[in-house]
């Protein structure tokens, strides 16, 4: 959670802020798994990670 949200409860999804597990819930964590640390995920939830990461950041065209 510390890793997407940078120690933030809430992140900015299309202008809204979003809690920052209920958003991970959208990449299928369960709550509990959302706080464990990122060397204790598997590597499915690591790329699941990296992609709700990238989600956040802006596009450039």
């Amino acid at each position: 959670m510390d890793n997407l949200a940078e120690g933030k409860q809430e992140v900015m999804v299309n202008g809204k802020p979003r809690h920052v597990l209920g958003y991970l819930q959208d990449f299928l964590f369960h709550p509990k798994r959302a706080m464990t640390p990122v060397r204790a995920l598997s590597g499915g939830e690591r790329n699941r990670l990296l992609l709700a990461r990238l989600f956040l950041k802006r596009a450039i065209f």
